[in-house]
């Protein structure tokens, strides 16, 4: 029972990694798009 727990914890482990490799790249894509859209505004000003 302890092993299949294990399991458990180990399986909840990788996939909360997994989540927060994905919510890490999607806010550094947001944040270089913020970037360029805050560059474009200086230019069109």
């Amino acid at each position: 029972m302890k092993n299949r727990r294990n399991f458990k914890c180990t399986l909840y482990y990788s996939i909360f990694r997994e989540s927060a490799q994905a919510l890490k790249k999607i806010f550094l894509e947001k944040k270089r798009i913020f970037l360029l859209y805050i560059e474009y505004k200086l230019c069109v000003i």
